[in-house]
């Protein structure tokens, strides 16, 4: 392996997984880019936003809100 650093995975059931990866950048744009936060803790964010959005079933119209992601988070 790399000199790349490892982050804890989360626990949770996937019900979807083609938004994943719009729901990551999403994140990490509103944290990194926006917040000012630094990269490790937008990447943790970005991914709690992508497991939270495949979480649901179904046509999902929004992503979920920061409150609800940082809520995640502290679950974790």
């Amino acid at each position: 392996m790399g000199s790349g650093r490892r982050f804890k995975l989360f626990s949770f059931v996937p019900e979807r997984h083609r938004v994943a990866g719009d729901a990551f950048t999403a994140g990490l744009i509103h944290t990194w880019l926006l917040d000012d936060d630094s990269a490790r803790e937008a990447g943790r964010f970005a991914a709690a936003t992508a497991a939270l959005n495949c979480t649901t079933t179904g046509a999902r119209d929004t992503l979920s809100s920061e409150s609800d992601v940082r809520a995640f988070l502290n679950d974790q």
